[in-house]
C-alpha cells in the first residue's frame, strides 16, 4: 500500500464482521494498493485493512490506528477487534500454507462469526481464567457477615454493658468511634494480608510449535494493582504488546488509559489505575531456543479399530500434562496424563466423539485447577474446527518468561 493522504471513513464494515453495527468515523490513510488485497473496505471503496505477501510471510496493514481516538475511548470492543483481527490474519498459519480462520476476541458472538472458526480467547473465557486468583476473589460472605455482627455487638451491647459496670456510660461517645476505627484498621490489614503489597501477574500463555521448533507465544496478562496511580510494565525484547484486550479492559468512564512504547524493549505505561483493579495486557513473541525453552512433540500414531496406538515423545524441556489428540471434527483421545521432558510413552487409547463422554481433564473446579481445566477445554474447542482428516496434539505445560512492573518482578500465577 502506497500512502498519499489522510481522510475519514466509517468503521462499520469491521463491526459487520461480528454483527455489531458501529457507524463511527475514524481517521484513515488513503492511497494506492500496489500489490496487496483489500481485506476490509469502508463504504465508498476506501480500504481499511490491506494484506499482501512478502517473501514467505504476510504483511497486514491497518489504515487506521485502533489504539487512538475515537476508537480507544469506545466501550464496544472495536479497538480490540481491529487489533486481534490483524494478529489472526498475520500470525495464525495452518499447515500447507493456508491461512488460519480462527478469530480471537470477538466482542460479541453474533451471526457474523463463521461457525467453523475457533473459540479460543473470548473476553469472557479469559477474564474467568485470569480472575481466578486470590487477588481476584472477593471476601467470603460469611466472613463479612460475621465481622459486621461482631462489630455491632462490640459497639453496642458489649460496650454498653462494660461501661455500665464501670459506671462510665458517658464514655460511649469515645468508645463507639474507637471501635469503628479499630475495625476499619483490622479490615484494611486483613485485606493487605490477603492481597499483598506487590503487583500480581495472572497470566495465560498459548504456545504454538512448528516442526522446526519455532514457537509463537501469545500471552494474556491480568495485572492486579496494590495501589492507585500509574505503573510501567517492561517486556522482553522482540515482543508485541497491546492493551486492546476486550470490552472489560477500561472504558471511557473508568479513566484508565495506557501508553505503549514499542521500542527495542517495549514498555507499557498503565495510567489512572484503581486500587486492587485488574489491568489487562496482550503480548506476542515469535522465537526459538535458546530464547524460549525447547517445546515439541514427536508423534508416531495410527488408528486401529477405533483406537489410537503408537508412541509419543516429548522433545522439549518442559513436562506435558493431559496430552490429547483432537480431530477437526471434535473426536478426542487422551494419549497420556503425563509426559516428562525428553520422555517417550506408548499410546493405546480410544478415539471418541465429543458427545460420547463428558469432558474430564482430571482436575478440579476451583483455583489453579479451574484455570488449567478451562484453558485445556478452550484449546480443545479451538482444535475442533470442522476440518476433516486434520488432527492436533494439545497439552498443558509450564509457562516461561515474565515481565517487570516498575522495575521489579511481580508475583506470578501463570
Amino acid at each position: 500500500f502506497k500512502p498519499a493522504a489522510t481522510d475519514q471513513a466509517s468503521i462499520r464494515p469491521l463491526g459487520d464482521l461480528v454483527a455489531k453495527p458501529v457507524d463511527l468515523l475514524v481517521p484513515i490513510v488513503t492511497g494506492t494498493v500496489t500489490h496487496g488485497t483489500v481485506v476490509v473496505g469502508a463504504p465508498g471503496g476506501k480500504p481499511l485493512i490491506v494484506e499482501g505477501g512478502y517473501g514467505a510471510g504476510l504483511v497486514v496493514e491497518l489504515l487506521f490506528d485502533p489504539l487512538a481516538e475515537p476508537l480507544s475511548s469506545t466501550s464496544d470492543g472495536m479497538s480490540g477487534l481491529a487489533w486481534t483481527l490483524a494478529l489472526d490474519r498475520a500470525l495464525l498459519t495452518q499447515s500447507g500454507g493456508s491461512r488460519g480462520k480462527q478469530f480471537i476476541g470477538a466482542p460479541v458472538n453474533g451471526p457474523g462469526v463463521p461457525p467453523t472458526q475457533g473459540t479460543f480467547a473470548t473476553p469472557e473465557d479469559l477474564y474467568s481464567i485470569l480472575g481466578s486468583t486470590p487477588a481476584g476473589s472477593v471476601p467470603p460472605v460469611g466472613l463479612i457477615g460475621g465481622l459486621l455482627v461482631l462489630y455491632v455487638l462490640l459497639a453496642g451491647p458489649v460496650n454498653y454493658a462494660a461501661l455500665k459496670g464501670m459506671r462510665r456510660r458517658e464514655l460511649m461517645w469515645v468508645t463507639v468511634p474507637a471501635v469503628a476505627v479499630a475495625f476499619t484498621a483490622t479490615a484494611y490489614l486483613a485485606g493487605l494480608g490477603q492481597r499483598g503489597v506487590n503487583f500480581l501477574d495472572s497470566e495465560v500463555q498459548v504456545v504454538r510449535v512448528t516442526p522446526d521448533a519455532a514457537m509463537e507465544v501469545q500471552a494474556y496478562h491480568g495485572i492486579f494493582t496494590p495501589r492507585r496511580g500509574d505503573f510501567t510494565v517492561t517486556l522482553p525484547a522482540n515482543t508485541m504488546a497491546s492493551t486492546a484486550f476486550s470490552t472489560n479492559s477500561g472504558s471511557a468512564g473508568s479513566g484508565e488509559t495506557a501508553i505503549v512504547d514499542s521500542g527495542s524493549r517495549p514498555r507499557v505505561v498503565m495510567q489512572n489505575s484503581a486500587y486492587d483493579s485488574m489491568r489487562t495486557l496482550q503480548t506476542l513473541t515469535v522465537a526459538r531456543a535458546p530464547t524460549q525453552p525447547v517445546a515439541g512433540v514427536e508423534a508416531h500414531l495410527r488408528l486401529v479399530n477405533g483406537r489410537i496406538v503408537g508412541t509419543l515423545r516429548n522433545t522439549g524441556d518442559r513436562p506435558l500434562q493431559q496430552v490429547m489428540l483432537v480431530s477437526g471434527t471434535g473426536q478426542e483421545s487422551t494419549l497420556t496424563p503425563d509426559l516428562g521432558p525428553h520422555a517417550t510413552a506408548a499410546v493405546d487409547a480410544s478415539l471418541d466423539a465429543a458427545n460420547q463422554r463428558p469432558y474430564d481433564p482430571g482436575t478440579g473446579t476451583t483455583g489453579a485447577d479451574f484455570r488449567r481445566a478451562s484453558l485445556l477445554r478452550i484449546a480443545i474447542a479451538e482444535a475442533a474446527d470442522s476440518r476433516q482428516g486434520v488432527f492436533n496434539v494439545v497439552a498443558l505445560t509450564d509457562s516461561s518468561g515474565t515481565l517487570e512492573v516498575d522495575g521489579t518482578r511481580p508475583s506470578r500465577s501463570s
